[in-house]
């Protein structure tokens, strides 16, 4: 969680990139410890860095990611997740 928040006090701070490894840190180690929520939340964290760097397709890419293992979604997260696994061609 320390990791989680040095990503926002680096982000908030402009140091972007270091931010994005925090992040990324983060993640791996909630994933790690099976803590799926913890490590949704932080993928949306990055998701939104990565909106505001420009980089739209990692950033949905992040958002799929941080959803796909959440067991009991929230209404928010089962929204985002319909939203973001929908496929938009066929």
């Amino acid at each position: 969680m320390a990791l989680a928040n040095m990503g926002a006090a680096l982000s908030e701070l402009g140091q972007k990139d270091k931010a994005v490894k925090v992040y990324q840190e983060s993640a791996a180690i909630f994933k790690e410890l099976g803590e799926s929520e913890l490590r949704a939340d932080v993928m949306r964290s990055l998701s939104i860095l990565k909106v505001k760097q420009g980089e739209f397709t990692d950033a949905v890419m992040d958002m799929q990611d941080g959803l796909a293992d959440v067991k009991k979604p929230t209404l928010k997260q089962r929204i985002l997740k319909k939203l973001l696994f929908t496929r938009l061609w066929k």
